[in-house]
């Protein structure tokens, strides 16, 4: 019984751990991208109609002063709300590529 309890969680702890490398797949750094420009048009994301565009910034450059993430890296993307306007950027994803999701 032990031996099959123990195999049963070596392969939850296999499935699990896969599924955290398949997401890292789907993170964004936006080292690539230009800094102190849109994001409109890098990197495949694009500014929906009547919304503001969200700018990449470095974290040392941003005028909006916002600190490193200690777990991140060089880049942000961020953006200001502007009278009744609201800044939005968004990518195309392909949602068949897998029967199940996880969203968080």
């Amino acid at each position: 019984m032990r031996g099959q309890m123990r195999i049963f969680g070596t392969t939850v702890a296999c499935v699990a751990l896969s599924a955290f490398a398949f997401a890292q797949s789907l993170f964004d750094g936006f080292e690539a991208y230009n800094p102190d420009s849109p994001i409109n048009g890098q990197g495949e994301w694009f500014n929906p109609g009547g919304s503001l565009d969200w700018f990449v910034y470095g974290y040392g450059s941003n005028p909006l002063g916002i600190g490193p993430n200690p777990n991140g890296q060089n880049q942000m993307i961020a953006a200001r709300k502007e009278g009744t306007l609201f800044s939005r950027t968004q990518r195309n994803f392909n949602w068949s590529a897998r029967e199940t999701w996880l969203i968080s």
